[in-house]
């Protein structure tokens, strides 16, 4: 369990590429790319969302596909770029697209990113067939404790495809221990409730990325919707008190003005529902250090809030018993 906290206490490290072993790379640079799908499952998938989100910040210049399904999705580029992540190597989903993904004609760019040492077929898939790979360090991990490093690994590749992309970079001066602080404040804040995570659109992939921390590493239900789409749907479901809940609204300085004028009218409505409502502010001087800073604020407020549920940040036996009916 301490491992968890010893991990996010130590996340910074996960953002400098010389982590990263990059195999046949030379392959890329070549071709008119015009799209890239990033498939993966689960905290690899993240990386797919990620890429969305940096697209604008770090230049790709096509657009961006995050693929969470079997097999590829159907698309009218004719010359895509396919990176499949896994962290294991193993979801039954990325390696049904990979293996799509070579059965086509004309065969399109493919690369993979998987954890150093990964024994999965992903990576037995890409030895094979010569596919361009980065790997990055696992161990004492989990995939989605992994984020930086993913992230990272399909950084390198966008850039070793499209060379203005900027790759992945140290960033200086996280202040880790200030979200730390932060989090065991909103642990406390949570618990007992329903957390609802709301973001504006630009900053959507960090609200799912609380989701998915929430829900495995808190085993907690959470939700996350985004401004000012929910105040057409989801607000109206509040009308029923069918539960207890929090809404976290994560505020960030570079929200449009209508967007903020919404979220306060979106959080007084709430309140008057009988939902608590927690403002928490994305810290940063950029656009990427906020995006991290909030990723790991999502990882200590899930890991003590885990602790006070008296449950294992890491283990996840609901996933694993859905993964046994399987065999």
């Amino acid at each position: 369990m301490e491992n968890y906290l010893e991990n996010t206490r130590r996340f910074a490290s996960q953002l400098d590429p010389k982590a990263l072993t990059g195999s046949r790379l030379a392959k890329l640079g070549g071709g008119k790319i015009d799209r890239v799908i990033v498939a993966g499952m689960g905290g690899s998938g993240l990386t797919g969302d990620l890429a969305e989100h940096f697209r604008d910040e770090i230049g790709i210049p096509v657009p961006v596909v995050a693929w969470k399904n079997y097999g590829v999705p159907k698309t009218r580029a004719k010359h895509p770029f396919f990176i499949f992540v896994s962290f294991s190597g193993r979801p039954a989903e990325t390696v049904s697209g990979l293996k799509e993904a070579l059965r086509m004609k004309p065969r399109p760019l493919i690369a993979v990113v998987t954890a150093k040492g990964s024994p999965g077929e992903l990576r037995q898939i890409a030895m094979r067939e010569s596919l361009p790979l980065v790997t990055f360090p696992g161990g004492g991990l989990t995939p989605r404790e992994a984020i930086g490093y993913a992230w990272g690994a399909v950084s390198k590749l966008l850039h070793a495809q499209f060379p203005k992309v900027r790759e992945q970079k140290p960033i200086r001066g996280l202040n880790l221990g200030m979200e730390e602080r932060r989090a065991r404040a909103l642990a406390k804040r949570i618990r007992g409730t329903v957390p609802l995570v709301y973001t504006d659109h630009p900053f959507a992939a960090v609200g799912y990325v609380w989701k998915i921390c929430l829900n495995e590493t808190g085993k907690s239900p959470a939700f996350q919707a985004v401004l000012t789409e929910l105040n057409h749907n989801e607000i109206a479901g509040f009308e029923t008190k069918l539960a207890r809940f929090t809404a976290l609204f994560l505020d960030h300085p570079g929200t449009r003005p209508e967007v903020r004028e919404a979220s306060g009218r979106t959080a007084k409505a709430l309140a008057h529902a009988g939902v608590k409502v927690v403002r928490v502010p994305l810290l940063g001087s950029t656009f990427t250090e906020r995006t991290w800073r909030g990723i790991v604020l999502a990882h200590f407020t899930s890991y003590f809030l885990a602790l006070s549920n008296k449950k294992d940040p890491v283990q996840t036996k609901v996933i694993d018993y859905l993964k046994s009916l399987a065999h």
